[in-house]
């Protein structure tokens, strides 16, 4: 189970997911680009880009 969800705190996992989620929709919708989705984020080191 650990190799397909990782070992990330939930709490962690839920603020990273919502940082996210804003940035896309503030990207897409509100034309406002915090550089969170252009590349990986000290803030978020356990975050991967897969391309």
């Amino acid at each position: 189970m650990t190799q397909a969800i990782g070992t990330l705190d939930p709490h962690h996992a839920i603020h990273a997911q919502r940082d996210y989620v804003r940035a896309f929709f503030d990207l897409h919708l509100r034309h406002f680009d915090n550089h969170l989705l252009q590349r990986p984020s000290p803030r978020y080191p356990q975050i991967r880009f897969l391309r």
